[in-house]
Parts: structure tokens; C-alpha cells; sequence
């Protein structure tokens, strides 16, 4: 080390394995609920799945909710939910949500409205906490 006073590599080493941590962490990176969601009002959405998609690290649905003063037909709602080991967990398979979507069975949707529609072609955005689905069962849908 020279007599200059400066910062040697040695001592930077740590602070820079932290910084890159830190960076990396999916815990610092991923979106806050509270910014994105309206927890002050709950929703409950009534209508049939129209289509999935089963991925991590957040599965979703979008539902047809009929409309009764809409002419053009249903709205379209996102319904964001959790990690596939979270539904696998709690009782959800790509196979029961094809089935539903096959029957036109309606299911019954919990959750917290979003703050901004996710699309143009989507009436709204609803982080679901749970689902009623057409047999009764109520399953968590997330955290």
C-alpha cells in the first residue's frame, strides 16, 4: 500500500460484494404492493376465465365480467396471483383451470383493485387474494 492515503483494493472489496447483493436482491427489485394496489378497497369480481398464464414469478388470469349497461359484450379484468409453487401448494394445476375455462363456469374473485389498468383492452387490474370457483371451493390465488 503506497503512503498516499488512498483506498486500496482490499478495502473497497467488501463494500462492493454488498453493493452487488444488494442490486441483485429480488427482495430490493420487485414492485411495491402498496403502489400498485388500492388496499383501502376490496373487490369481489364475478365472471368466467377467458384465459392463464402459468409462470413465476406471478401467475395470472384474465375474466370476462359481464356488464348489464355494456352493449359491446363482458370486461376483461388482470388477475395477478402468485409463483406456480404457491398455487401447486394450494390446490391449483394448469389442468383444473383449463377445465373451468372449458365449462364457462363463473368464479368469484377477491382481491385489491389495481391503481393503474395494467392495459387499454382491460377494464382494470385486481391482485387476487382469493377465488371462489364454480364448485364452492375457495382457493388462495396469493400471498
Amino acid at each position: 500500500m503506497s503512503g498516499g492515503g488512498g483506498v486500496s483494493i482490499i478495502q473497497l472489496g467488501p463494500i462492493l460484494i454488498l453493493g452487488l447483493m444488494l442490486s441483485t436482491s429480488p427482495g430490493i427489485a420487485h414492485h411495491s404492493f402498496e403502489a400498485e394496489y388500492n388496499i383501502t378497497k376490496p373487490v369481489v369480481l364475478r365472471g368466467t376465465i377467458s384465459s392463464f398464464e402459468w409462470a413465476n414469478p406471478h401467475s395470472s388470469l384474465v375474466i370476462e365480467v359481464p356488464e348489464d349497461r355494456n352493449p359491446v359484450g363482458p370486461k376483461r379484468w388482470r388477475i395477478e396471483g402468485g409463483p406456480v409453487s404457491f398455487l401447486n401448494e394450494n390446490g391449483w394445476s394448469p389442468a383444473m383451470l383449463q377445465q373451468i375455462m372449458k365449462s364457462h363456469g363463473t368464479v368469484a374473485v377477491t382481491g385489491y383493485r389495481a391503481i393503474k389498468t395494467p392495459a387499454a383492452n382491460f377494464a382494470g387490474g385486481v391482485w387476487a387474494t382469493t377465488i371462489e370457483l364454480p364448485d364452492g371451493r375457495k382457493l388462495r390465488f396469493h400471498e
